[in-house]
Formats: structure tokens, sequence, C-alpha cells
């Protein structure tokens, strides 16, 4: 597993010309052959793009950045009056970060331009959508070479040296366009991404363009960032206009799909809408192991990769955006008949038929995807029992109602997520303070609050544990602690007995 930013460098550009592609002029007979965002990701001859942060100004670390040797700095007015007497040329723009994407993905040869790009944004299914693509094109004939970005990281099938782990759902501008070009020059032709609403909002993406762009949903989530949900709104919506995708795939279930495919139809878009209702992809009849899909006159019998009706919604979406990338329908359900469980999305730890509960761990962070992972593991044969936390430093408002959306389970044990700087106990008591329904437990150990749900699980019980899907550590202040709710849960249940 590499990092990020050690791995690819740009086509060797002349100042002078990178200048004049940010508007300015400056002769010069040096060159530019990479970028860097952050001051310790500068190397010799690179532009640094130094913005004014939330916290601080990155030209607060102009001395450690300058050791690195780079070719130019492009920063704010603020910026430059940081780097007065700087021995290497500042070049002076509005707004740093505005700029950055488009002149990167330039500086690096517009890379993503030259594989099939699809990009994949909303509140929920990001990670298992890409997935999905990911696993349909590789079972393509002949197999496409592919890739995804996202919440999990860089995954392939044919480029090992290409997979790690990335920080963030979606990178920032420089490793991102960094990662395009090394993904071009291994070979890969499609690529599937995560367009997260902090990278629209921060302009991680400009400069990008994807063939397709596809909105899942939009429900409660990052309003700490957003404000509200029409501004949340708005933000998603960026990566429906022309500078951005030539095609969009929108799920039209909720009002804010809805709307946002009657923009889209307004401008020179071609607008592809899928869901339960009317739209051009229709899924029906959806059972536990498998879904008819509804198009154009065929019904297709799929095979669900997991329970739900939502993943029912995630595999449409990645069929209809392959066939907006030119795949005949006629040959998406062999593709999608290899599409496989994504890590920590309603995944089954627990094996079947072992005489043991049946338990699921899942990502699900969000007041609609707890529901809806809760209405996916219901049984009829036993009892529903539910771990959940919710992160600290994070949305607040949607706490409360993360513990409305569990109240079909029949036990609940709330406890830690990751906390960071907020007080554990503040944000466990604001989870329970929703909670109507269920016989309610509170542990602030996870490991213990797994080990208890287990443990008090009969064999015919389903246990999920929400929250982390297949994060691998516990954050509580600064420190990150290895932790795996997969691990754990895998535990407990080799000493589970039966009551």
């Amino acid at each position: 597993m590499g990092t990020l930013m050690n791995m690819h460098s740009g086509t060797p550009r002349a100042l002078s010309e990178f200048a004049a592609k940010l508007g300015l002029t400056l002769e010069s007979p040096t060159t530019v052959t990479g970028a860097a965002i952050d001051s310790r990701n500068v190397t010799a001859g690179c532009a640094w793009f130094a913005f004014s942060g939330h916290v601080s100004h990155a030209m607060n670390y102009l001395s450690d950045g300058l050791s690195r040797n780079p070719a130019v700095i492009v920063t704010d007015a603020a910026g430059a009056a940081m780097a007065r007497d700087c021995a290497v040329p500042v070049l002076t723009v509005p707004d740093t970060r505005v700029i950055a994407g488009p002149a990167i993905a330039w500086l690096y040869g517009h890379p993503a331009r030259d594989m099939t790009m699809v990009g994949v944004t909303g509140t929920n299914g990001k990670t298992s959508v890409t997935h999905f693509l990911l696993d349909a094109w590789n079972a393509s004939k002949p197999a496409s070479d592919a890739a995804l970005i996202g919440t999990l990281g860089v995954k392939t099938l044919q480029h090992p040296e290409l997979e790690q782990a990335t920080g963030f759902t979606t990178p920032e501008s420089d490793a991102l366009q960094g990662l395009f070009s090394s993904m071009r020059a291994a070979g890969v032709t499609h690529v599937a991404m995560e367009v997260s609403s902090h990278a629209l909002k921060q302009h991680r993406v400009d400069g990008t363009e994807y063939e397709v762009a596809v909105f899942t949903n939009l429900t409660q989530d990052h309003l700490d960032i957003h404000g509200d949900m029409e501004s949340y709104f708005e933000t998603k919506a960026q990566l429906f206009t022309t500078g951005f995708m030539r095609s969009a795939v929108i799920c039209v279930d909720d009002e804010w799909g809805q709307r946002l495919a009657n923009r889209v139809a307004g401008i020179n878009i071609s607008l592809t809408t899928y869901g339960t209702g009317d739209a051009h992809w229709q899924v029906t009849s959806c059972g536990r192991e498998s879904f008819v899909l509804k198009h154009g006159g065929v019904d297709l019998t799929l095979r669900l990769p997991a329970p739900g009706h939502f993943n029912a919604l995630n595999v449409t979406a990645a069929a209809a955006a392959l066939n907006a990338t030119g795949v005949p329908v006629a040959d998406l359900p062999d593709m999608l008949e290899a599409l496989r469980p994504v890590p920590g999305r309603m995944e089954n730890v627990s094996g079947s038929g072992n005489g043991k509960p049946k338990v699921i761990v899942d990502y699900a962070h969000s007041p609609d995807s707890v529901a809806r992972v809760v209405a996916a593991a219901r049984s009829d044969s036993g009892r529903l029992i539910v771990v959940i936390g919710a992160g600290g430093d994070r949305d607040q408002t949607k706490r409360r109602a993360m513990g409305k959306a569990v109240d079909a389970a029949n036990i609940v044990f709330v406890t830690d997520d990751n906390p960071r700087s907020e007080d554990p106990a503040e944000i466990r008591a604001t989870i329970i303070s929703g909670i109507e329904g269920p016989r309610v437990y509170e542990c602030a150990d996870r490991s213990e609050a797994i080990a208890q749900a287990v443990h008090a699980a009969t064999a015919s019980d389903i246990v999920v544990i929400l929250g982390k899907g297949a994060e691998t550590g516990q954050q509580y202040g600064t420190e990150i602690r290895p932790f795996d709710d997969r691990d754990v849960a895998a535990a407990a249940l080799a000493v589970w007995r039966d009551k």
C-alpha cells in the first residue's frame, strides 16, 4: 500500500505557461513538475497551492514548504503578504481553492479525460454503488481495467501497487489528479469514485470531468458543514452541471432527487432516472435474495449481493450507470451476477447455518440509513438486537433521530462510536433520548456492548452493529485506537452459548 503523495509527478510545464493558465504573467526559465497542497507533500519543482484553512493559513508553514524547494507558490492575497521577500515566485489568485483543481488537472494533462469516469454522490449508497461498478467492470468480457476511489480507499484487481488508504472519501485535488495520472499510466480505463459533499464544497473535484454522475439520495447528515438541507442539496447539485458531467443517473424516490431530475432535464444533459416508482429503471418485487428490475419493457431478475431494498436501489444505480456508459442491457445480468457484498455494508460476520445468532455489521450513521438497515435486518423468527453510537465533532442534530430510527428493534445497546473531542456520555444520552420502544442498555465500552449484545442473543436472533462498518480504529480525542467491529463480534461469537 503506497501513500497518495509519493507515486506520481506531473508533466513538466514551463512556469510562464503555468502562470498564463492562471491568467497571470511570470517570465521564468523554471519548469513545474507537480503539485502539492500540504507543505509536507511539497517536492522539488512542484507548485505549492497554499490555502487559507479553517484553523490557519498554509503560509504559516512557509519555512517547511520552502525547505522542500517548490518551483512556485500559488496563494491568496493574505498568503502573499506572508511571503514577502520570498526567494520562490509567488502567484496571487483571488481564491486558491477554486483555482487549484482545474490548474492541477492541467498540470497532470487532464488524466481523467482518458478514462471512463463515473462519479457517485448522495448521503447513502456511494460506497456500495462504486464497489458494484468495480465488480461489474471486472466481470465484463473482456474485463475492463477498472479502479475505484472512496471511503474504503483505492481498490483495483489488476494493479495492487495503486491500492491504498486515502484518509478521505474524496481526496484533495492534488492527490486526486496525481492518482488519476498514476492510473492512466498503469492502463486503467474505468474509474468509479465517491464524490462527497465536502469535496464539492471544497472544490476538490473541480477540473474532473465525468462520463456519468449518479445521485443516490439525500437525507439528514453533515448539517454541521452545510447548515441546512437546502444548502446540502445545492452542494450536491453542483456535480450535475455541464462542467462536470455528460450524463446523469438520478434516484427519484425522494423529493430531492425529483428536484434534481427536473433541473437536469432543463439543460443539455442526458438524464436517466431510477427508483421504486415511475422511472426509467424501476425496482419491483424485492425479496431478501433477488429483485426484478424493469427497463424499456424488459424484466431483469437480479441477485442481491446483500439484503435490503436499498441494496436493490444501489444495484439499479450501477446498472443504469453502466448502461449510460454504453453497456448494452443484454450484457447487464452476467456483469451484475458478479457483485459481491461490500466490506462493512450489511456484512454478515457470523456465517450461516452454524446454529448461532446472525451478526451484521453496517456503516449506517444517519437516521435514514439506520432505519433502512434495521428494516432490512428484521426477521420473523427472532428478535432484533442493535448496537449503535454516533460520531463526535459531527452533525449533532441527527443523533436523537438516529435513536428514533432503531425503534423497530427489540433491544438496543447504546455505546461509543468515535467520540473525538466530545463528551461520549452526552452523545449517548442524546441518542437514548430518541428511543421509545425497545429495551435500552447503555454501555460506554464498545467491545463490551458488542459482547453483551451477542451474548444476549439466541440462535434465532439477529444482532446488527451500526456506525463504523469496516473501520479499523476508534477515535477518542486525537488518539485512534485499533478497533474493528467485525473482529470483536467474531470473538464474542466464538464463546457464545445458546440459552
